[in-house]
């Protein structure tokens, strides 16, 4: 059964999410085996603090081949790819990012907008009539002041809500 919290994200109109973590996490979003029919994958940010380490981080999760370039065209071709695959397995598709206030922390910003856009045409790519899997993206955040997100996301335009506690 989905939760409540997963349910009403994917019912929303936005593609990415700013929530907060203990909130994710007391709501059962971060329960890895919630729903068999939506493939959940969690990266972190303690582990992505730069581009390279990102880069390492989702070659070894998503299962990236081993000629991934580790650079943000790679991630976007191989990431694309991964998710056509699982749209034969799954219903829905969450990308979660816990720590995200580490993320890509020692990384210069555009580094993190390249990976907010590349997301964004990522979810726009597989919007068309021929995908079948909704996907959404959640960034939990531990700290209610972190504006990193907000100013990316305002400066590309992109579709984010921010679903943190006030």
């Amino acid at each position: 059964m989905i939760g409540h919290l997963q349910n009403e994200i994917f019912k929303d109109t936005a593609d990415m999410f700013l929530l907060d973590e203990i909130y994710a996490e007391t709501k059962g979003l971060l329960d890895e085996n919630s729903n068999v029919k939506c493939k959940k994958v969690f990266l972190s940010g303690e582990n992505s603090h730069t581009t390279k380490d990102f880069m390492e981080e989702v070659y070894n999760k998503l299962n990236f081949p081993s000629f991934f370039g580790r650079n943000w065209s790679a991630f976007h071709d191989s990431y694309k790819e991964k998710l056509w695959i699982d749209e034969d397995n799954f219903d829905t598709y969450l990308l979660v990012f816990r720590q995200a206030d580490k993320l890509l922390s020692q990384a210069n910003e555009t580094d993190l907008e390249a990976l907010l856009e590349t997301l964004s045409d990522i979810i726009e790519a597989l919007a068309d009539p021929e995908s079948i899997m909704p996907i959404k993206i959640v960034f939990c955040l531990n700290s209610k002041t972190d504006n990193r997100f907000n100013k990316a996301a305002i400066k590309l335009n992109q579709n984010i809500r921010d679903l943190r506690l006030s």
